[in-house]
């Protein structure tokens, strides 16, 4: 059903609440599409010098859309807190530790004297690129918006 808007104040609001829910629904196809890489990353290799968490698996967020003045956002990122953590293994890696191998394609954790084993899935770009990269995140962007009605 169509909404009348009486004012220009409540047809900006109007437009901002269903930008709001394209950008929502955007995060939600890119939380889920990373998602995905990381479990083919855990997929891709199994290791013997330790026992799988899926903590790394577990760090990834996705916040929820925020209206500021006429601009919108949402994030899909790694948690900070996960990143900031350290593991109790080896020489103790950090979550940004396991994450940057991850990002590479390696398992384990580079740079703290962890052994780390090659893959095959680097998680983060092959998401982006999944997607069409940013032109292609931009068209989602833009069919969610006319899904919206915008």
């Amino acid at each position: 059903m169509a909404k009348t808007c009486k004012s220009i104040s409540e047809l900006h609001n109007a437009i901002l609440k269903k930008a709001q829910k394209a950008v929502e629904a955007t995060r939600n196809e890119i939380y889920n599409t990373i998602s995905d890489y990381i479990m083919a990353w855990y997929g891709d290799y199994s290791p013997t010098m330790y026992e799988r968490t899926h903590k790394f698996a577990e760090s990834l967020v996705k916040l929820d859309a925020v209206i500021n003045g006429s601009s919108i956002s949402a994030e899909v990122k790694i948690d900070e807190g996960y990143l900031a953590g350290t593991y109790s293994t080896g020489n103790n890696p950090t979550g940004r530790n396991v994450a940057e191998t991850a990002a590479t394609g390696y398992h384990g954790a580079r740079g703290v004297g962890f052994h780390a084993v090659a893959g095959n899935v680097r998680f983060w770009q092959e998401a982006i690129d999944s997607m069409g990269g940013i032109d292609g995140i931009k068209a989602k962007l833009i069919g969610n918006m006319k899904k919206y009605g915008l």
